[in-house]
């Protein structure tokens, strides 16, 4: 089947350089490229089980750190002097 597509100058010339390094067509090229794309998004798409560690300790995270206060976050993050950022 024929089709067209659309492709920045530099790209279209790096593509035909590869399949000339390679000994093949740049239409072979570009339906590998295109069977490889579409095989790894599959890949992609199986769901993993992820482990989330937590934590089993009790009070707050750092001594003296509120998280709740979102400028103490920041001064302990940028450091005091770094106020205009923010």
């Amino acid at each position: 089947m024929r089709t067209t597509i659309r492709l920045e100058g530099a790209l279209l010339e790096a593509a035909k350089a590869e399949a000339e390094q390679r000994g093949t067509t740049f239409t072979s090229l570009v339906a590998l490229s295109l069977q490889r794309e579409l095989g790894r998004s599959k890949h992609s798409r199986k769901k993993r089980k992820v482990t989330i560690p937590v934590s089993d300790t009790s009070g707050p995270p750092f001594e003296g750190i509120d998280l709740t206060s979102n400028a103490q976050v920041w001064e302990i993050l940028d450091g005091p002097d770094d106020s205009a950022r923010r």
